[in-house]
């Protein structure tokens, strides 16, 4: 299994967030497939819970098309996960833009 750390929703939904993703996903080698992310949304009361959600829509060359989907609160968790490694690339630098 990938190294990284689950993060759990009340809801029940969990969300393995890995920070270095180089070779992160072993278990799935031979399985995966070429998928452009091409949609995401989120859906209010998406989670049993009431909770908001987001979908996420990836389609492969071949035209299938699949839907994910986690609450947003895992989504936001794994952003600012991400964001304090590696920061914001939406704010410009100290001193200008480069």
């Amino acid at each position: 299994m990938s190294a990284g750390k689950r993060f759990p929703d009340p809801a029940g939904t969990t969300l393995r967030i890995i920070l270095d993703g180089d070779g992160a996903f072993k278990e799935f080698a031979g399985r995966i497939e070429e998928a452009e992310l091409t949609h995401v949304t989120a859906l209010e009361g998406g989670m049993a819970s009431g909770n908001p959600s987001v979908a996420i829509i990836v389609q492969t060359p071949d035209g299938r098309v699949l839907f994910a989907e986690t609450s947003l609160r895992l989504f936001l968790t794994a952003a600012e996960v991400f964001r304090g490694k590696y920061g914001d690339p939406r704010e410009e630098p100290k001193g200008g833009p480069s």
